[in-house]
């Protein structure tokens, strides 16, 4: 090989190891440590509390088909007017 492909191949290995430990490094300071986690058990256990009944989803997927059907009437009767001229 020559000098200049050398020069390029050193550049991508060493650019993609600073990638590399860049990314590990981002991720490591984001993530929250169990201390945060136990200080901020109040907020946790409130959010849980307050997450959705099966019940209230049950309502809201039969809310979502009714409209789904009405919408499908509707359409159908767009579509055949659409037809007819």
């Amino acid at each position: 090989m020559n000098e200049t492909s050398d020069k390029i191949s050193l550049a991508i290995i060493g650019t993609a190891i600073i990638g590399i430990y860049t990314f590990f490094v981002k991720h490591i300071v984001g993530h929250v440590n169990t201390e945060q986690i136990k200080a901020n058990r109040d907020d946790i256990q409130r959010i849980f509390e307050g997450k959705q009944s099966k019940e209230s989803c049950q309502q809201i997927v039969k809310r979502m088909d009714e409209n789904h059907q009405e919408t499908n009437k509707k359409l159908d009767r767009i579509l055949d007017k659409l037809e007819v001229s």
